[in-house]
């Protein structure tokens, strides 16, 4: 409801060692996550996006949404390509801001990521 704490307080909080330039966080060494993207990631945590790696067995619903493969682990680095379900079909998602690739390998929200967001900011705050 308007005017409550709950509303004020209302959002993200992001580290300022992950803006782009910063020193980077304790777990992640420099430069790999100071550009920025951790931001991102997590307005996308906001807009009530999960992992790509969400559902850790093989048959796991992975993020809920179709067209994103089921990921059984966190990108590493920036791998040219990566498979962890061997009986699943395609490669990991390794470009989606979701997962914990190294920042200059993120680039991208899947279309159907984008519709889940847009649907979330029309539902999650009405009236706000």
């Amino acid at each position: 409801m308007k005017g409550t704490l709950r509303n004020t307080y209302d959002g993200c909080h992001v580290s300022v060692s992950t803006r782009p330039g910063g020193p980077g966080v304790l777990w992640v060494p420099v430069p790999e996550d100071n550009l920025g993207k951790t931001a991102t990631h997590e307005v996308g945590h906001r807009f009530a996006l999960f992992y790509v790696l969400d559902g850790f067995d093989y048959d796991g619903e992975g993020d809920l949404i179709d067209g994103t493969l089921v990921t059984k682990v966190a990108t590493v680095g920036c791998p040219p390509s990566q498979h962890s379900c061997p009986d699943q079909p395609g490669l990991h998602p390794i470009h989606k801001y979701m997962d914990h690739a190294k920042h200059t390998c993120l680039s991208e929200f899947t279309p159907l990521q984008e519709e889940g967001m847009y649907r979330s900011s029309n539902t999650l705050w009405i009236g706000r």
